[in-house]
Order: structure tokens, then sequence, then C-alpha cells
């Protein structure tokens, strides 16, 4: 993992290359009310600068690529290693034994979401059907096309949302196939159309979980009802061939069996990108909302503020490390979920960045996708309908504008950072990387919360501190002069996207390094930090205020050979659940829980 911030291009994208960091001096003119702002971006600019230039980034591309396979990063750790769960195996031999179509006793076919309960055309549905039965006979014949299609990969163009509200999910799954679509193939472990099951994989509480269905799917309009197409409810891939009838079927499947997951369809209408996103890769999720810092580390605070060429040399300039970002972006609203703003995207719908263009003489533009597959699309500024995209145009950036609102359209970063207010993004670390995960809980004293309870400081100070602390020993790195990169990833026992009334607020923050001696360290334990002590440990870095979000996630750029202590810790006291922290680091270091049981050493590819 050499570096933090990465992302991967894909073959859409157009980039004409940076071959310098750009600068982030403050314009004149600026009001002085963005000072703090512009002093954030540009201590994020000159944590780059260190993190890829010089020796030492020399030596950390150097060392992630040693350990890299010949033909590039793996991405192996986001693929199941251990057996499939012995109860759907025998599910599975069950199914065998039969020899008939698997039809699914644990998934509640009655329960549909409102959308389709109160359609006026309901009583005319064709209902639940295979695709046999709406694709012909033969479709079984060949599991990889009927999955995939004739190109035998996942489309991200072709996805479509349904009649279903979780825009956020079929985003993720779209988003992730314009960067990973061997992801997506990954999460479908074994696919029998014949008997008509399927098992699917998702990344849950720290470890994979698997999910049997039967390949039964919800048909709305039908031909043979004298309809001019057939059409599934919820999300679909579109045909190329004949738009008239559903395509492929690994979207559908995929999210059948994260529908039966969290208890049926109905629990998915509402969530987040980076929550979805997650879940079928197992990366690490952060939520960035314009002018909050909450849920999230320094680095990311001022990414709204960020200029058209960092955000382009951060992403394609550390590339080489193997990071992947899915990104989605949002309108956050008090109104009507899907409405039109005057820009003509839709606020409170989730929209998924597939794509940039960088060229010559115009600014960065981001490509961008309505999961429906037409309609709320950008009107302004290069949009489908710009005048600036003449036949020259095209040419030099190899995009051709739909004017039929297909869903994909392209917009300035400057315009991606004007209209929309949160930014999702789930980030994902190659096998060159050192990850582990620590399960822990907040229970009796040691849900303390976050130092809100006390009448005096120290007694918050004190009450703060019994919270779980974990010890992060970082050795002396492999080559000599190079950084420690680490991110840390802190979630709650989830509860499904929308259990924000059943979760908490949390935080986890970064203190130290501990001195050679220890001598901040009581019984093995820190028992003065700053700022409720001056004399205390201070804090090196943090997730922001709590928030209450499945996961937060902390960036540590350039830390140095030592001893820390991290706390994890929810808003108030008494608030107890289990809790996992993830930790992605350049080389390996050593994570315990003080008085605890665990005690993990981080190794490439580990869970």
């Amino acid at each position: 993992m050499g570096n933090m911030f990465c992302y991967q291009s894909n073959d859409d994208d157009v980039d004409a290359g940076i071959s310098a960091p750009p600068s982030q001096s403050r314009k004149s003119g600026e009001n002085s009310s963005n000072a703090s702002v512009s002093d954030a971006s540009n201590a994020t600019h000159a944590n780059v600068q260190q993190m890829v230039h010089g020796d030492a980034a020399t030596a950390s591309l150097q060392y992630s690529r040693s350990r890299s396979k010949a033909g590039g990063y793996d991405y192996s750790i986001y693929c199941p290693h251990t057996p499939m769960d012995p109860k759907i195996l025998a599910t599975i031999k069950k199914i065998k034994a039969a020899n008939k179509p698997f039809e699914d006793p644990d998934f509640n076919q009655k329960q549909l979401p409102t959308s389709l309960q109160q359609h006026p055309d309901r009583q005319k549905f064709a209902g639940w059907l295979r695709p046999s039965e709406f694709l012909g006979d033969g479709c079984a014949d060949e599991p990889e096309i009927l999955l995939y299609g004739k190109k035998r990969s996942p489309d991200c163009l072709s996805v479509q949302q349904g009649m279903l509200g979780d825009c956020w999910f079929i985003s993720s799954c779209m988003t992730l196939a314009s960067k990973r679509p061997d992801m997506i193939k990954q999460r479908i472990l074994e696919a029998n159309p014949t008997l008509g099951y399927y098992v699917v994989c998702f990344w849950k509480d720290e470890s994979w979980k698997e999910v049997i269905i039967d390949d039964q799917l919800f048909v709305t309009y039908a031909k043979w009802n004298r309809y001019p197409k057939t059409s599934l409810a919820f999300g679909s891939v579109l045909n190329e061939e004949d738009p008239d009838t559903p395509g492929p079927i690994w979207l559908p499947i995929i999210e059948k069996a994260y529908a039966k997951l969290h208890g049926g369809y109905t629990s998915l209408e509402g969530g987040k990108l980076s929550y979805g996103a997650k879940d079928l890769t197992g990366g690490c999720p952060m939520i960035v909302k314009k002018g909050s810092g909450d849920g999230v580390s320094s680095m990311l605070k001022s990414l709204f503020e960020w200029e058209d060429d960092m955000f382009y040399f951060v992403r394609s300039e550390l590339e080489a490390r193997g990071i992947v970002q899915v990104i989605g972006a949002s309108i956050n609203t008090s109104g009507p979920r899907e409405s039109v703003t005057s820009s003509g995207l839709l606020a409170g719908h989730e929209y998924g960045l597939v794509g940039m263009i960088k060229a010559e003489g115009i600014p960065l533009l981001c490509k961008m996708r309505n999961p429906w597959g037409h309609d709320g699309e950008f009107m302004g500024d290069w949009s489908d309908k710009s005048s600036r995209w003449t036949p020259e145009m095209q040419k030099l950036t190899g995009y051709s504008p739909d004017l039929d609102t297909d869903g994909l359209f392209c917009m300035t970063f400057k315009d991606v950072q004007r209209y929309f207010d949160q930014l999702d993004i789930n980030q994902l670390y190659p096998d060159a990387s050192f990850r582990s995960v620590l399960h822990s809980s907040w229970s009796d004293s040691c849900a303390a919360g976050c130092g809100n309870a006390g009448r005096t400081g120290t007694e918050q100070m004190t009450k703060y501190l019994q919270n779980p602390q974990i010890l992060l020993n970082i050795p002396e790195p492999p080559i000599e002069g190079m950084p420690c990169n680490m991110q840390f990833d802190l979630s709650q026992e989830d509860k499904g996207p929308r259990a924000t009334r059943d979760s908490f607020s949390i935080r986890v923050k970064l203190y130290g390094p501990l001195s050679a001696e220890g001598a901040e360290l009581v019984k093995g334990r820190i028992e003065q930090i700053q700022p409720w002590s001056p004399n205390g440990l201070a804090e090196r870095e943090g997730s922001g205020s709590p928030v209450n979000n499945c996961s937060v996630s902390m960036l540590v750029p350039n830390l140095p050979p030592g001893r820390y202590v991290i706390i994890p810790c929810t808003f108030n006291p008494k608030e107890c659940c289990k809790f996992s922290l993830t930790t992605w680091a350049s080389y390996p270091v050593e994570v315990s829980e003080i008085g605890g049981k665990q005690s993990v050493v981080v190794t490439g590819g580990s869970r």
C-alpha cells in the first residue's frame, strides 16, 4: 500500500497526466473567512508531496511493488478464503438431491415495497418468475452469459435502478463495476440456473457472509401480456441486443441476495453508497460532507475546496500504489427525495463517479451516472446538451454526449463541488498492503463515552480513558526512510443500512507517540491526555466529532516508528455494542488491545 488517497483509473478515463504537484496557494482577493479551509488544503497538499516525492516515497513505492504480482496489483484479499457456511452447503446438497428448481423458504415474496403494493397496475403484473420463464428455456445453457452477457463482464453503463429506493446500493454496484468488474463477479460464489439457485457473499461485521437465494425475480410488465416490453421490478441490466427484454441478471441476483440479508427489499430503501460498497468489497468507507469534518480525518475535511489539479494529482499520481476508490455523490435535502433541482440533478439521490477526463485546455471533467439509466442529468456547463461538445472536442476527449438522457453525463470537478453536498468514498487496498481486524466491545464501565460525562475536566478525562485502549506499535521500516502510512476504520456492530435509531455516534482518535521508556503508561494504560492535562499525551489524528455512521475513518500519513494509543468511543456513556477496528499499513505493524485478549500482527492480506 505505499500511500493513501489513490484511485485506479479505468479504460474509459482520458488523461494527459500531470508531472508536478499543483499549487494550493490562496487566490488573490480571497475572503479571510476561508483562511482555515485554505490552510487545511495547504496542509493536505504538503502531506501529499511528502507521500509521493522524495527518497522515502520512492522506497515506499518500491516496497509495495516488490510485494505485488508480476502482472500488477492483486486484490484477492477481497475474495472469501474460508470454506462456505456449512448451512449453505447442506442446503445445496438438499437441492441437488431433490433435482428440481429451488424455492427459497426463507425469502418472503409477499413483502413488497409500497411502490409495487400501491401501483395502479399491480393486478396486471406478471409476478415472480425465473429467467427461463421470461428469457426462454435456453438461457441456462451458458450461466456466465446469462449472468454477465456476451462480454462476460458486468457493464456499469447498462445498470438500471428499478421501483425501489435503493439508488445507493445500485450506485455501489455500478461504480464498483466501472473500476473492478472482477470484484462484482467474485460476489457470486455459485450459480446453478438449472436448479435455480445462487450463492452470493457480502462483507458483514468484518467477515464474509454467504446468502443463498432462488432465481425468482419480480416481473412487472410482460410481452406475453400484450405490453411492448418485459420489465423487472427492481434492479436490472439493459439488454443491448433487445432493449425490450431484460439483459444479464448479475445485478438483480446480487440485489435480491442483499435484500434477503437485510430482511427484504423494503429494508434497502435509503442508505449510503459507502455502506453498500463496503458490504460488496470489505473496503474502507468514508463520508465527506460539505462544511463538516465529522466522521473523517483532517486530510479529507477540505476535499470540497481542492483545486482541479490537486484532486486529479492525488488520484492519478498515487494510483501506482494500487489503491482503488469507489466514489458516489449526493445532494442532501430535507424535502422530498429525488426531487429535481435547478441544475437538473436530483436531490436525495446517489450518483456514481464512473470516469474522469483530463485533456489540454479544458477543466477536469467528472463522468457521472444516474443509476436510473435515464433522466436526472446535469443541465449546466459540459452537460450532454452543452455547446462545448463540438466534433473536435469529442475527438479530443473520446466522449460523445447522448442527447437521449441515458443517465451518463459530464460536469467539471468544480461543479461537483458546487452542486453536491456529500461524497461517499470506499477505498480498496491491494494485497501489497498490510491489513488486520481487531474485534472488541464497549460494555460495562468501558462504555465510557467521548468525555462529555463529569462536572470537571479531570472527571471527564478519567471517564473517557476508561474506554478500550489499543496499542499500536510501529517498528523501524523495512527500507530506511520509508514512511508508514496508515488508515483506520472503526465499525460498530452492523444493524442494517437504515439503523441509525439503533446505532450510536462513534469516533476514533490516535494519541502519541509514547516516549521510549513509556512513562505515560500506568499499568499499561495512559491516564493523562491533552487538552484536559497539559502534560498529557497529545492527539495525533482523529475522525472528527462523533457521528452516527456504521463506520468512521482516520487517515494518518507518514507516522514515525514508535508506540501509539488508539481510543475508540461512542458519544454517550453506557452505549454498549460490539465494534471492530480495521487497520491498513504500508508495512507490518502490531495492534493489540491493552488488557484485552486481542493481539494482531498486521500482515498482507490477513483478516
